[in-house]
């Protein structure tokens, strides 16, 4: 029994020395393949909008991590970053983040410098230089190999990565191996970093005419659930009247998920309309809507077209087409006649038919995403015309869901066709492309005018 007991203590003892032998080459091997790191000196915010710095390549087939503390003005114009990978005057990759939300927070973007890397380039884009206040840029790098493996599979990851995979209106046209393939190659160093992170990385991946899938930051706070503060929430809008029977209306951009928000900004929108009752027509400015919600101002602009009418259709990576039309003053989307996506109906005393009002429609760099859409759309009418500069190239349906962290993933998953099924391109042109967008829309809406006495 002495003799069985002795080999046992034998037995466990080795066994300890072999565990505590793996966990020290565990430390080790990790410690090998930690994240290097250097601070960045970047110069303090000026006067232009647009900031640029070289940054000499750390490594070759690497991961690359940006950090940056931000602060910002309580009303702080959206912005954007850029980190790019180049060799000589070609650009091999681009990733682009948007600043996140918040008086006091940080950025961080996930990129990769492939092995033929020989420069990067960090760049910023702040509409108002005002705005934003940023500390020292710090870089972290991570030498990958083939070699190196992976840690246990993040499923809820696995699960995000393959719904862009299967949704993403432009992933057929990249290969979706070698995004997977890199994760698994440095997932044991990914594996304690945010996921969105990696889902951020391969939204940049997608060939989109100009990016347009992002993922948005939580937020903090919830807005008002109250009706009454639903209205008060809403953008103001206001007519001006520039001459005599001609109207101007600078649309703002609005992208709130609460109904009572949507139904709001669609009634004062409707309400608006009603003014124009025998007016010559309206200037509709877009310069300044930077996207968000289509069904709510389409609603509110459903008396300019004919009840019913069908709009045009969304078309998926699939190629599948689902029906859009407007009736009884609702945005409608309609698979196989069923109605799948109902949104907010315009009030009914706002829906006196306006359909031959002169419309025209400014447009411009600032004119992005839903209201790219809408411009398409309010250009099949009659009596419509536009002028300007071309908008910002983002004229496609998109898709968002929640992230488990709170954050929202919206991703490119159709694209826009004609009535009579001709694909729209990504970016809205004008009919009159001027730098006097104004001025030349009062001229045309003038002309169309009848004379005061006829009235």
């Amino acid at each position: 029994m002495q003799n069985i007991r002795y080999f046992l203590r034998q037995a466990v003892d080795s066994l300890r020395a072999c565990c505590l032998v793996l966990a020290l080459l565990s430390v080790s091997a990790s410690h090998a393949l930690a994240w290097q790191h250097q601070a960045l000196s970047w110069p303090k915010p000026d006067t232009q909008t647009f900031s640029q710095q070289e940054i000499a390549t750390p490594c070759t087939d690497c991961l690359l991590e940006l950090r940056l503390p931000l602060k910002q003005s309580a009303n702080a114009a959206p912005g954007y970053v850029y980190l790019s990978a180049w060799r000589g005057q070609q650009m091999l990759r681009h990733y682009i983040s948007s600043l996140p939300s918040g008086t006091a927070t940080a950025l961080r973007v996930l990129a990769w410098a492939p092995p033929e890397t020989e420069r990067l380039q960090l760049s910023f884009v702040h509409p108002r230089s005002d705005d934003w206040r940023w500390g020292q840029a710090q870089l972290y790098w991570l030498p990958i190999s083939d070699k190196q493996q992976g840690a246990k599979p993040d499923f809820v990851l696995e699960q995000q990565m393959q719904s862009i995979e299967q949704q993403a209106m432009f992933a057929p046209n990249i290969g979706w191996g070698a995004w997977r393939a890199m994760m698994e190659r440095s997932r044991h160093a990914l594996a304690a970093k945010d996921r969105n992170l990696i889902l951020q990385f391969g939204l940049n991946l997608l060939a989109e005419p100009v990016p347009h899938s992002h993922i948005l930051p939580a937020r903090g706070s919830r807005a008002p659930a109250l009706a009454s503060a639903a209205a008060a929430a809403v953008p103001e809008m206001q007519l001006e009247w520039p001459a005599p029977g001609v109207a101007y209306l600078a649309l703002p951009g609005f992208g709130a998920p609460q109904r009572e928000l949507r139904q709001a900004y669609a009634d004062r929108l409707g309400a608006l309309l009603q003014q124009l009752s025998g007016a010559c027509g309206l200037i509709l400015d877009l310069r300044a809507h930077g996207g968000g919600a289509i069904g709510p101002p389409l609603a509110g602009f459903s008396s300019l077209f004919e009840e019913g009418q069908l709009l045009g259709w969304w078309k998926n990576a699939r190629s599948e087409k689902t029906m859009i039309r407007l009736a009884h003053g609702t945005y409608q989307e309609l698979e196989h006649g069923k109605l799948v996506q109902p949104d907010v109906a315009l009030a009914a005393q706002w829906r006196q038919p306006q359909t031959r009002l002169p419309l025209a429609l400014v447009t411009g760099p600032g004119t992005a995403s839903a209201s790219e859409i809408l411009a398409a759309l309010l250009q099949q009418r009659p009596a419509t015309r536009s002028f300007g500069e071309g908008s910002a190239g983002q004229l496609n349906g998109v898709h968002d869901w929640l992230l488990p962290d709170g954050a929202r993933l919206a991703l490119v998953t159709q694209v826009l066709l004609t009535a009579d099924g001709k694909e729209v391109p990504a970016q809205f042109q004008p009919q009159q492309h001027t730098a006097a967008a104004l001025p030349a829309a009062m001229e045309w809406l003038q002309s169309s005018c009848r004379k005061p006495e006829n009235q």
